[in-house]
């Protein structure tokens, strides 16, 4: 029998992975109902090499593609914090974080991975040291 997976995803959502047992017929519509859970927010802070915060760091979204989005998030305000929504794509995220003092790229399953908690309503906190 043939499987076939999916993922349901939204910005601001847990992303759902789902399977189809059946085989698919491209000439045949199927619906599957899917539940999408509201994820809390993630606050970035964007350091220095020695912990100091650095303001005005950038996130830039670069994939993997999702329909051509492009994800705007403002620049790391006095604090280095910068405030975002929970990725559509979750864990599969990719960001280029851009500073004077240098960029560098990060997955979202570094600050992800520890977060997988439905219920959890408090903003997910992480540091990103830019070197």
């Amino acid at each position: 029998m043939s499987e076939s997976r999916f993922m349901a995803t939204r910005e601001g959502y847990f992303p759902v992975e789902f399977r189809l047992r059946e085989k698919l017929d491209p000439l045949r519509t199927v619906r599957h109902l899917v539940e999408l859970v509201p994820a809390p927010p993630i606050e970035l802070t964007i350091v220095d090499d020695s912990g100091a915060p650095l303001v005005g760091a950038e996130l830039q979204y670069i994939g993997p593609d999702v329909r051509g989005s492009i994800m705007r998030v403002e620049p790391s305000n006095q604090q280095g914090n910068i405030a975002m929504r929970y990725p559509e794509l979750g864990k599969l995220a990719r960001y280029r974080v851009k500073h004077r003092v240098g960029e560098m790229e990060v997955s979202a399953k570094n600050w992800l991975n520890a977060h997988d908690d439905k219920k959890r309503s408090r903003p997910i906190e992480a540091v990103i040291q830019l070197r």
